[in-house]
């Protein structure tokens, strides 16, 4: 069985526990319902979850978006217990996911709480099914060693399941030649402009991809740092100097737990290559909204919820009280409505804090300003926010970004020449 024929069996369970409930949210209307929806309680129950599950990660998510990160959820998180050696037979979900929980705590939470109540909705069939067919496979014949197989997978699993959530969500892969220049170019440029010889295997660089996907940009770095600890340490100095920085300095956001869950397979794989691993407080990965106020905290959380709702606890830390140095990947771009941009873009009236996007507005240019209503804006916005204005004591450091031409042509953002220069100024010139 290859990725291909995996992903249509995965894309089939998805369609069942996941996809065809949206006809649940119409008023009229044929077409056969999953008896996941047949009884009201069905519906209370996932209502129930969806409510936690806005309360603790992302309080935006729509009914539709939360069966997508359902589906996605249980079919990645079963995938990376059965890569992580993890045996199916006799096993509950309940027990396969408290065994994923001791090395993937967010991933084994979130797959025990959004199933924990399989049997009530009427999915416990299609669970057992789905055990079946994901438990019989060895996943270790399917990986060379790099990963790349996982990604594969996530991208046929997409194609087969929904289109339209790929063009939605930007959930399309990046070219490694793409990748790799973007990361050698910004290594380039620590070194030349910023007098950091070992790039980025240097422990003062911190990489965050706000917009992390299935991890293609951390992985490069990650292969950079290598390339250079082996040569000016040695091949010994690898495993411990690689756990010490996916533990420290390497950092990835990303909203979909898919693609989340894929990064991890991802980079676990990768350290395994060097004969290193992930400290015991695991990866940087977290499971956030980049756009989301920084400053934003939790009251009292229920035990079970805590490794969901720390994961963006975390990321907001990141975002207040960090310093990054590098902000490298492919955020999504597409024309959005008003309030999209959430934090960057409205601010935080309550403590009186002006939106970050008022940076990049020009006086006078309300004929262009709705074009400035895109994701790639605000990424822009974070990103410069974040390595250039929210720290004092680092002001300088590389954004790159994969973008599209309207960066530079659009007459909503042609004044960025003279914020690139700010930049440079502030950058360059260190």
């Amino acid at each position: 069985m290859n990725e291909r024929n995996i992903s249509n069996v995965l894309s089939a369970f998805s369609v069942h526990s996941g996809r065809g409930s949206r006809g649940s949210r119409s008023t009229g209307g044929g077409g056969r319902r999953p008896r996941v929806e047949k009884a009201g309680r069905h519906r209370r129950l996932f209502t129930e979850i969806a409510e936690e599950w806005r309360r603790l990660l992302f309080p935006e998510t729509t009914d539709e978006e939360f069966i997508e990160q359902f589906g996605q959820t249980v079919l990645f998180g079963l995938l990376l217990a059965r890569v992580e050696g993890i045996a199916f037979e006799g096993e509950s979900v309940h027990a396969i996911a408290l065994k994923l929980g001791k090395r993937h705590s967010l991933m084994g939470k979130a797959l025990d709480v959004l199933t924990e109540e399989s049997s009530t909705v009427g999915l416990s069939t299609t669970l057992n099914t789905l055990l079946r067919v994901v438990g019989a496979v060895d996943w270790s014949r399917l990986d060379d060693g790099s990963g790349d197989s996982y990604l594969l997978l996530y991208e046929d699993f997409l194609q087969s399941y929904d289109r339209d959530l790929r063009m939605r969500t930007g959930s399309y892969y990046t070219p490694h030649g793409i990748v790799d220049a973007m990361v050698r170019l910004t290594e380039v440029i620590l070194k030349r402009s910023f007098g950091i010889e070992s790039g980025f295997a240097s422990p003062e660089v911190v990489v965050v991809d706000p917009g992390m996907g299935t991890g293609t940009f951390l992985l490069s770095v990650l292969k950079r740092a290598a390339a250079t600890i082996a040569e000016d340490e040695g091949p010994g100095a690898l495993g411990p100097q690689l756990r010490k920085m996916v533990g420290q300095r390497l950092i990835g956001f990303e909203r979909q737990i898919g693609p989340y869950a894929v990064a991890d397979l991802r980079m676990h794989a990768l350290l395994r290559n060097y004969h290193s691993a992930a400290p015991k407080e695991g990866l940087r990965l977290l499971v956030a909204d980049t756009l989301d106020n920084p400053r934003a905290e939790f009251n009292w959380i229920p035990h079970i919820y805590r490794p969901l709702a720390e994961s963006r606890r975390q990321a907001n830390k990141v975002k207040r009280d960090e310093r990054v140095m590098v902000v490298i990947g492919n955020p999504p771009h597409d024309a959005v409505s008003r309030g999209t941009g959430k934090w960057i873009e409205s601010g935080d009236p309550d403590v009186g804090e002006p939106a970050p996007l008022n940076a990049f507005r020009l006086a006078g240019n309300g004929t262009y300003e709705s074009k400035m209503s895109n994701l790639y804006v605000y990424f822009w916005r974070w990103g410069t926010w974040k390595v250039f204005d929210a720290h004092e004591d680092a002001p300088f450091g590389v954004v790159a970004y994969v973008t599209p031409k309207a960066w530079l042509k659009s007459r909503a953002i042609r004044w960025h020449a003279s914020l690139f220069t700010a930049i440079r100024r502030r950058g360059l010139d260190h």
